[in-house]
């Protein structure tokens, strides 16, 4: 039992074999037909050329900033250049493209011509390669190489251009920076002329003033309190409150001398810290006084148990020499105390003007420190500017002297010998084998579209009845000739076929054709 795929190529067979005229006809015309495309199949010569882009010079260190920025894309922007309709023009008129003076319809024509013909690629992280088809080996690799040339040019050229741009602006610059700057310096003399509270150190100055002032009224109100307790201590003694006055003169002497020296205590602990000698020696006397009073007090108390009675001061008494000496202590102490008091007054309100002196201080200097940070500013933009205006120079004097070019040929432009793209050979195998594959392709289609029944399988599938046998068809002596002698004719013409082209491939080869 055959399988479908033999059945089918067994048909298959048969019936291109009932049509071997039509299907040699068919091969020589694909045949040949494909190979004289090919002969007149247009040339394109491909010619190519690769430009390094520098990213470090000998004078990158000199300079703020590198003077290839602009090709961090680097095929985008040749191509923004190279397919400009000025190079490309002038490519054209190099060339001698414009030499039949073309009209200006034609001339664009050949300009997008030019521009479908090129083809601007990055060839690696530093290379441009720029690539021309045309089909003029000669003229291919003139176009090349000066479109390379061209965009060098270009690009030198645009480098001078921005450098004397960027000059003369950052020029404009200077001067209106140059007079802000002078502005900025008269207006903070002017403003240190009038107030001289602008000076550096007035604030310190101030700050130190209103310290002592403040340690001066402290001081002063624990010398007022010591002589209000001095003064209230005199006055009870002299109405005769406490009992015992003249008897117990000592220990109030000793109390006053103890409070004297708690306030000059008081006075040194704020300058000096508890260690310092005087304190030390100061605290040792405060202690034997205070002892020495504890053992007076215990003296009075003693003579009070034993009979001595307090209460008014005998009137005989304010004649002694101790009532006078206690009266002129008082009047001593009272003396000291409006002298303290009146210092106390005039301290606070020095006080108080230094307070609103330092505010004033304060104010003004925020308004001169406002003005010097504008003077700071503008000095520092236009010092940033002259450095500018330094690399501005030094750049354009380089571009002027071509000697900061950051493109250079690596790989010239080339003459192809060969054209690209499909060749003779290539029409010539693929129309040999286009007319044997074509014409059964399509005899193969007819036959799956054509219902007629070929074989005894179609006959059990359609009508699905079993096949008791097959017959094959018996050729008669003349029909097996005449059969002999159309496959020997046709195996004749495909030869010929074949060997005429191989003729054509042989004298394209040698250059005949």
């Amino acid at each position: 039992m055959q399988s479908d795929t033999e059945q089918t190529l067994r048909v298959l067979y048969r019936e291109a074999f009932a049509r071997r005229k039509l299907m040699v006809l068919a091969f020589m015309v694909i045949a040949l037909a494909t190979a004289a495309a090919g002969l007149y199949w247009p040339k394109a010569y491909t010619s190519s050329t690769t430009l390094l882009v520098e990213d470090q010079n000998a004078v990158q260190p000199l300079m703020e900033r590198s003077h290839n920025r602009e090709l961090v894309d680097r095929a985008r922007n040749a191509s923004e250049v190279i397919y400009s309709r000025s190079l490309l023009l002038e490519v054209l008129r190099r060339t001698g493209g414009l030499d039949d003076d073309p009209s200006p319809k034609m001339v664009d024509a050949r300009i997008e011509g030019l521009r479908a013909n090129t083809v601007i690629s990055n060839a690696g992280d530093d290379l441009i390669r720029i690539q021309y088809t045309g089909g003029d080996a000669k003229t291919v690799y003139e176009t090349t190489a000066l479109m390379a040339e061209l965009f060098i040019e270009e690009m030198a050229s645009n480098r001078t251009r921005q450098s004397s741009a960027a000059l003369e602006f950052i020029n404009a610059q200077v001067a209106n920076y140059e007079k802000a700057l002078g502005e900025a310096e008269q207006r903070l003399a002017i403003m240190r002329s009038q107030y001289p509270e602008a000076r550096d150190g007035a604030s310190s100055a101030s700050s130190e003033r209103i310290g002592e002032l403040q340690r001066e009224i402290d001081n002063i109100e624990q010398q007022l309190r010591t002589a209000q307790i001095r003064e209230r201590s005199l006055q009870q003694q002299l109405s005769g409150e406490v009992q015992n006055g003249l008897v117990a003169s000592r220990a109030d002497q000793m109390r006053t001398r103890i409070n004297e020296l708690e306030t000059e205590l008081s006075t040194l602990r704020l300058t000096y810290h508890d260690t310092y000698p005087d304190i030390v020696v100061l605290r040792e006397q405060i202690a034997d006084l205070e002892n020495a009073l504890a053992e007076e007090e215990q003296r009075i108390e003693r003579m009070r148990r034993e009979g001595l009675n307090g209460g008014e001061l005998d009137p005989s008494l304010r004649g002694s020499e101790a009532y006078r000496e206690l009266q002129a202590q008082l009047y001593e102490t009272r003396t000291e105390a409006e002298a303290l008091a009146e210092q106390l007054e005039s301290s606070r309100a020095k006080l108080e003007q230094e307070l609103a002196r330092s505010d004033r201080i304060q104010d003004i200097q925020a308004r001169y420190q406002e003005q010097m940070r504008d003077y700071e500013v503008t000095q520092a933009i236009y010092q940033d500017l002259l450095r500018r205006r330094e690399t501005a120079r030094v750049s354009l004097n380089l571009n002027s002297e071509q000697e900061s070019l950051t493109l250079r040929v690596v790989e010239p432009a080339y003459e192809s010998h060969s054209p690209s793209g499909p060749r003779l050979v290539h029409f010539a195998f693929g129309g040999l084998l286009l007319g044997a594959g074509l014409p059964l392709g399509v005899l193969f289609g007819l036959l799956q579209v054509d219902p007629r029944v070929r074989s005894a399988g179609e006959i059990s599938e359609s009508l699905r009845l079993p096949v008791v046998g097959e017959i094959p068809h018996m050729n008669t002596p003349r029909e097996a000739g005449a059969q002999r002698r159309g496959a020997v004719f046709a195996g004749f013409m495909v030869a010929l076929t074949v060997v005429a082209v191989a003729a054509v491939l042989v004298l394209r080869m040698q250059g005949v054709i």
